[in-house]
């Protein structure tokens, strides 16, 4: 019988494939135009690097492989990616998704992350965050999460 799994090492498994997915489509014609996405996430109220944003479609069907993601720098500040450095998302309805970056040494379970952000927010069916990109340049408001 396998080892279970942690929530958090599914995941990070999930999140690999969907970049996995995200590369792969790299040099297809099929892309959606995007729009620059920018905002700043805090944690507790503070700002903290190398916090992973993720953005979910609501329209699946539509947006198969595309998951827009970003990582925080020192200030809390991102740039969402789609297919190429900080070109955005495509238009439309999202959940967002926070977490933190996996360190060296935490593996699939991550304890540290776990006393950071609440695994509410790093699920797509559990966080309570949206998001709405539209054409032209998107600021999202400054997302605080506990």
């Amino acid at each position: 019988m396998p080892p279970a799994r942690s929530p958090r090492f599914v995941a990070c498994c999930a999140l690999a494939a969907s970049a996995a997915l995200l590369l792969s489509s790299c040099g297809s014609d099929n892309k959606f135009p995007t729009h620059p996405v920018s905002g700043r996430v805090l944690v507790k109220g503070q700002a903290l690097a190398d916090v992973m944003i993720a953005l979910h479609p609501l329209d699946e069907a539509k947006y198969k492989s595309e998951r827009p993601v970003a990582y925080t720098d020192k200030e809390g500040n991102f740039k969402l990616t789609t297919y190429s450095h900080g070109d955005g998302a495509p238009e439309g309805e999202y959940k967002l998704t926070v977490m933190m970056r996996p360190n060296d040494g935490e593996g699939g379970d991550q304890p540290t992350s776990k006393k950071k952000i609440d695994w509410k927010y790093a699920r797509p069916n559990t966080t309570p965050l949206k998001a709405t990109v539209k054409p032209g340049d998107n600021v999202l408001e400054t997302v605080n999460v506990n």
